[in-house]
């Protein structure tokens, strides 16, 4: 445990170097939270909050490329690290623990200043449930994903010196942000059927809805993790003959 601990403390340190694959997408989807929040507040005061930033960020980083091809975003790192002899499953493995070690806290963050700038705090826990359950099904969507279409992360003038990879690249790229248009009433209907979105106040059988909500989480990240392992154990050298 303390070894892999100390991977996970690694790959940690190295995602905050050049040239920045983890971060700079970090940025570009917390753009597109501040823009969506913002939207939803303009045109719909009776349901959205601003404490709900932190969900539509945990759904946005997670439901892009950040999680959806975790073996190809860093393509040099994954090479480094197979030649020290990690399988994919255990590269994986490291990057969810280091994924939700960057998103979880700066979710938790946004709904909690979102929420107190807003003078909102009623609503405080409810929002910090229904913004940390899509965590579990996006890493388990994007653990298979990861596993079944994985794309090299190279710099654009060099992707346009292989023209043919370009379209491929473009629907790998592209297939995470389409499929989340119809993974998320899939993965988070326990959040519509418990009314979490709306609700305002904890009621008497609160403890019921998280119950289910999280039970429901774990199990999508445990079920899309489990495929994309066997898939691995099948197809243990696919990341490792991408050129592109």
């Amino acid at each position: 445990m303390n070894e892999f601990l100390k991977q996970v403390k690694d790959e940690l340190i190295y995602s905050f170097k050049p040239p920045f694959w983890w971060l700079s997408t970090l940025f570009f989807n917390f753009v597109l939270a501040v823009l969506a929040i913002s939207y939803s507040n303009y045109f719909h005061h009776h349901y959205f909050r601003v404490g709900l930033i932190g969900l539509i960020m945990s759904t946005w980083l997670l439901a892009d490329v950040t999680a959806t091809n975790q073996l190809g975003a860093d393509p040099e790192r994954y090479e480094l690290m197979r030649k020290k002899g990690f399988t994919p499953i255990h590269i994986l493995t490291i990057r969810n623990v280091m994924l939700t070690l960057i998103i979880l806290p700066v979710s938790v963050l946004f709904v909690i200043v979102g929420d107190a700038l807003n003078h909102n705090l009623k609503t405080l826990f409810i929002d910090l449930v229904i913004t940390i359950v899509p965590i579990g099904p996006w890493l388990g969507f994007g653990n298979l994903i990861s596993a079944v279409l994985p794309y090299k992360q190279i710099l654009i003038k060099t992707r346009l010196k292989h023209p043919s990879t370009i379209i491929p690249w473009l629907l790998k790229m592209s297939l995470p942000y389409v499929a989340s248009t119809f993974t998320v009433p899939f993965c988070l209907w326990p959040l519509y059927i418990t009314k979490l979105y709306g609700r305002k106040n904890i009621s008497s059988h609160f403890v019921v809805d998280f119950i289910v909500v999280f039970s429901w989480s774990i199990f999508i990240f445990a079920l899309g993790t489990y495929l994309s392992h066997r898939y691995l154990r099948h197809e243990p050298n696919k990341i490792d003959a991408l050129k592109f």
